[in-house]
């Protein structure tokens, strides 16, 4: 915000800059704490998987996209039913086409130590076209994976402020729900899930376990 003051008619104008406040920043430590995505005014969603350990986590996005209709080829309404879409090194989405995710990158090959970093982008249009949004990240050829050890976590970021998740399962498998964007309500959840899995779940296999 920029307000003009005056000191003098005969003097120009000065211009007095307020501060610019900082998003929040909200840590979800716990399994299970949750706390609402507020998405008005915001262009772009940013998910971040980060770790420094040398491991080749893989980052996912699990989405179940909302039944719609649309107009059939000799008119009418045809019901396009719910379906899964897995957003991940082997699929890395499009942010115009549904779901409206995609990834950047496949980070740490090699079980490669250090500054990993992946990232999920989410159009806004992601959150209206999918009831539910699994955070998830995979462990490439190994078993039995404790994804609580290799300094990881996940952040959601908008220009609203920041969510993070710390990747703190202990419990051994190929795979680790870190978070879950539950859109199916009124307003978005984001909660922290930290549940380790053998292999890839769909969404209703999640949703019967909880």
């Amino acid at each position: 915000m920029v307000l003009h003051l005056k000191t003098c008619p005969f003097l120009p104008r000065k211009e007095f800059r307020m501060p610019i406040q900082m998003a929040a920043k909200i840590t979800l430590a716990a399994k299970g704490e949750t706390t609402t995505l507020d998405l008005s005014g915001v262009k772009s969603v940013k998910g971040t998987l980060r770790w420094t350990d040398p491991i080749d986590l893989d980052f996912y996005a699990i989405c179940r996209t909302k039944a719609t209709q649309k107009k059939g080829f000799l008119g009418g309404n045809k019901e396009v039913p719910a379906q899964d879409v897995v957003i991940s090194f082997r699929n890395k989405g499009d942010l115009r086409e549904i779901p409206y995710i995609s990834l950047d990158k496949d980070a740490g090959v090699g079980d490669k130590g250090g500054a990993n970093e992946e990232n999920l982008n989410l159009a806004p249009e992601a959150f209206a076209a999918c009831d539910h949004i699994l955070i998830a990240a995979n462990i490439y050829n190994k078993s039995n994976a404790v994804f609580g050890s290799y300094n990881g976590k996940v952040t959601i970021k908008t220009d609203r402020g920041e969510i993070e998740v710390p990747l703190t399962s202990k419990e051994p498998g190929n795979t680790c729900i870190i978070a879950h964007i539950d859109c199916s309500g009124p307003q978005i959840r984001v909660v922290n899930v930290n549940q380790t899995l053998r292999n890839l779940p769909t969404v209703g296999q999640f949703l019967q376990g909880r």
